[in-house]
């Protein structure tokens, strides 16, 4: 009898935890918000000397909001990882409109050492995301 009220109890605790996990709202998925963020469409860059140019194209979705501002910034690395400079630049447009393009350019001195560099999309007070769609 014991065995038995053990394995009934197993049996209803565990269907319990199904039924608790089944009935959980279903969570957004990730993706949602994906197409509210800036959109990284192109990325090139040119080296001339110890002067590194990247230029780009940056997409502020049809949902996305308007961006006041926006600055692209590049992050410059050496062959081991470690930080050497930044630069940064305006994109073209002072005011990116959901639904528009916008390049930039920022063009990097000191850059004979680069192994790697990063962009990223800064406002006057934030930093802004983006998803890369190149």
């Amino acid at each position: 009898v014991a065995v038995c009220a053990a394995i009934a109890f197993g049996l209803l605790a565990g269907m319990s935890r199904y039924r608790a996990a089944r009935d959980e709202p279903a969570r957004p998925a990730p993706t949602a918000a994906a197409d509210q963020v800036l959109q990284l469409l192109s990325l090139d860059h040119e080296r001339d000397d110890d002067h590194l140019t990247i230029r780009g194209i940056v997409r502020n979705p049809p949902r996305g909001s308007e961006v006041d501002h926006l600055t692209a910034v590049v992050l410059l690395f050496n062959q081991q990882g470690g930080f050497l400079t930044s630069g940064r630049s305006a994109v073209e447009s002072a005011a990116l409109q959901p639904g528009t393009e916008a390049r930039f350019v920022v063009t990097v001195p000191g850059a004979s050492d680069v192994g790697k560099y990063r962009v990223s999309f800064r406002t006057d007070d934030r930093v802004v995301p983006h998803v890369d769609r190149r």
